[in-house]
């Protein structure tokens, strides 16, 4: 069950993405960040007064879910800058890496076991990252234009994106059921929507506006809503299974390309 979850939860996130980078020809990142966060942060407010949970959790937890929403602040960050810089497909493989290193760390901080299997998986991983990062290019180009910066650029916020999702991953693993999954959805909606208004703040871009248009509106809402469901599925199935073991299932080649991006480089 856990891991037909984060399968589903993949394929929300891919969703997402492909929303995100239709999107970010006229919305900025921090905006789509922001009110990604706001959707979800007031959904985990409604589902925790209804059931009456508290939105932050047991105290024990309180600073692993801490953890959890600094880390998908940061993440998220990484991850909207990583469409701005390259096209989805390449984004989306290079986040490949975020299984491997969701695996080692599982192993270190969890006691998680780490099998043949997995490191079959982590090594296909990595040459197809290799293969996408292109290094070759990027060193060849960076002397000679831009396009090799901004592919570096792009390949640096991935790898950061997918190193952020994993110490996610760990810390929602971490908490286990000792809190909601609501929890762990308030948990990132409270870091990342105060710090990315700081953060569009500071770049120029302003997140409290109403969105212009009705293709705007489609953008907004469709982001937020499979956003919420790809991080409750998500913090569901970590409440279910051991992460390496959804480490794993993430590497099946099915989830972030299904949907083709119109405005796709």
């Amino acid at each position: 069950m856990g891991i037909a979850l984060m399968c589903t939860a993949s394929v929300s996130f891919a969703a997402m993405a492909t929303t995100v980078r239709w999107g970010s020809t006229t919305l900025s990142s921090p905006y789509l960040a922001f009110t990604r966060a706001l959707m979800q942060g007031l959904f985990a407010l409604v589902y925790c007064a209804k059931f009456r949970i508290n939105p932050f959790g047991p105290k024990e937890a309180r600073a692993v879910l801490a953890l959890r929403g600094i880390t998908g602040f940061m993440g998220a960050t990484s991850y909207y800058f990583t469409l701005r810089f390259l096209p989805i497909g390449d984004a989306n493989a290079l986040t490949f890496t975020g299984p491997i290193i969701t695996m080692v760390m599982a192993s270190v901080f969890l006691g998680e076991s780490f099998r043949s299997f997995h490191v079959f998986g982590a090594a296909a991983a990595s040459i197809g990252v290799i293969l996408v990062a292109g290094p070759n290019e990027i060193i060849k180009n960076l002397r000679t234009s831009e396009g090799g910066t901004t592919r570096l650029i792009g390949t640096c916020c991935a790898l950061s994106q997918a190193v952020c999702s994993s110490m996610s991953y760990l810390a929602i693993r971490s908490v286990g059921d000792k809190a909601s999954f609501a929890c762990s959805v308030f948990a990132f909606s409270l870091y990342v929507a105060p710090l990315m208004a700081v953060e569009g703040y500071i770049l120029g871009t302003p997140v409290f506006m109403l969105p212009r248009s009705g293709r705007e509106w489609v953008v907004v809402l469709l982001a937020g809503s499979f956003a919420l469901l790809a991080n409750s599925l998500l913090s569901l199935s970590l409440q279910m299974v051991e992460a390496s073991k959804l480490a794993v299932s993430a590497l099946i080649p099915e989830q972030k390309d299904l949907i083709p991006c119109p405005y796709q480089q």
